[in-house]
C-alpha cells in the first residue's frame, strides 16, 4: 500500500502542490488518491484478485496513462466530474 502512495503521490504531485500543509489538506489526498484508484478500477473493470499495486503499476507504466491520470487528478481537484469521467474512460486498461 506504501508503494501505491508513492506511486500516485509522484504522478499527481506534479500537477498540483506539493504535500499538504495541514493534516485535513493530508486526508484529502488519501481520500482523492483512494477514490481515483477504485475508479480506475471500476473503469477497467479489474479483478479483486489484482492488488491495488499492480494496477496503479501497469496504468502509470503506460505514459499516456500517466499523463491522462494527472489530468483527471486536476479535474477532480476543480471539481469537474465531467471531464474527470471523460479523462478516465480514455485510461487504456492492462489487466482485464
Amino acid at each position: 500500500m506504501q508503494r501505491i502512495a508513492l506511486i500516485v503521490l509522484s504522478s499527481l504531485a506534479l500537477s498540483g502542490p506539493a504535500l499538504a500543509s495541514s493534516p485535513w489538506e493530508g486526508m484529502k489526498f488519501m481520500l482523492d488518491k483512494s477514490v481515483l484508484t477504485a475508479d480506475i478500477r471500476a473503469h477497467c473493470k479489474t479483478p479483486s484478485t489484482i492488488s491495488d499495486e499492480t494496477l496503479v503499476q501497469r496504468v502509470l507504466g503506460n505514459p499516456q496513462n500517466k499523463s491522462l491520470v494527472q489530468s483527471a487528478a486536476d479535474y477532480r481537484d476543480k471539481n469537474d466530474l465531467t471531464r474527470y469521467n471523460q479523462t478516465l474512460a480514455k485510461i487504456r486498461c492492462p489487466i482485464n
